[in-house]
């Protein structure tokens, strides 16, 4: 197919299957190989500019096309889309009419509860104070606007498996994406009137081995009220890079109470984000074997 020009031939592998592309078409010559594995490819930028991933839903189609992604990177998105969206499962709390106490678990679904159940609750359309942020973050899971909530204490956490979300092992070992995490936090409704109240808010991440166990990088952030702003809430945001290889799993834990001073006094919690940030990288060297 020598006879085909390279604009046309990489317009035409634009459609096929990017498995395929890279372990099947590759194969057949030295020039579908370099068209398929250069850096800035059309055939990739054909790709993505068509593509309705999550990844690149911040670019339209004219930006995607001028953006510099290494194709392994492209590949990925094409396959799996894992970068730039939230990879935490009811990061707001599942709302539960009160007549249904059967169900109280189901506002904790996809979390561990390290707490009492009795000593936290789900807030619909949150308040209090002030006006409840506007953000994208706490649009991910339902139309209902809600958050958690505590009158004591309230203490649960959520593991990550990064492969289960398309993010392969050779870009956790090689690339060594960003690796995001936030969430909102406030005080329940009273404490701003109250001199001296001093709810807590503690948020930690973990990136784990492939063992589950062994902690390769771990971050927290503690706050309480003596360090927020009335009448807001107040996001925090920590993130992991260069972290080095075997990273697998991400634990987000998070930690709330209220003021043992003043009873009633907690802490409400919302919009939880886990995010692999989108790589752009320089080319590395790729021994193909390990593309998936």
């Amino acid at each position: 197919m020598n006879f085909v020009p390279p604009e046309l031939l990489a317009h035409i592998l634009g459609f096929v299957d990017p498995h395929d592309l890279v372990h099947n078409c590759r194969l057949v010559c030295k020039n579908w190989n370099q068209l398929i594995i250069e850096n800035g490819s059309d055939v990739w930028k054909h790709k993505l500019q068509h593509s309705n991933s999550k990844s690149l839903s911040q670019f339209n189609g004219v930006e995607r096309i001028r953006l510099k992604l290494p194709w392994y990177v492209c590949y990925q998105i094409c396959l799996t889309d894992p970068f730039e969206k939230n990879l935490l499962r009811n990061s707001c709390g599942h709302w539960v009419p009160s007549y249904y106490p059967e169900l109280d678990m189901l506002q904790f679904e996809h979390w561990d509860l390290l707490s009492d159940i009795r000593d936290s609750w789900i807030h619909r359309y949150p308040g209090g104070f002030d006006p409840f942020h506007q953000s994208a973050d706490f649009d991910a899971d339902f139309c209902y606007r809600t958050c958690f909530a505590t009158h004591l204490e309230l203490k649960k956490q959520q593991t990550i498996d990064l492969r289960e979300y398309g993010v392969s092992r050779f870009i956790l070992d090689e690339v060594q994406p960003k690796i995001i995490a936030s969430e909102w936090f406030s005080g329940t409704e009273n404490w701003p009137h109250i001199p001296g109240a001093n709810p807590e808010y503690a948020l930690k991440v973990s990136l784990l081995s492939s063992d589950r166990q062994s902690i390769i990088q771990q971050k927290e952030v503690l706050s309480s009220a003596e360090d927020w702003n009335e009448d807001e809430w107040k996001k925090v945001s920590l993130e992991f890079e260069n972290y080095g290889p075997n990273v697998r799993y991400v634990v987000f834990y998070h930690y709330a109470k209220e003021d043992p001073r003043n009873e009633g006094l907690g802490t409400k919690m919302a919009g939880a984000i886990i995010q692999v940030a989108l790589p752009v990288l320089p080319d590395l060297p790729v021994e193909l074997s390990n593309i998936k």
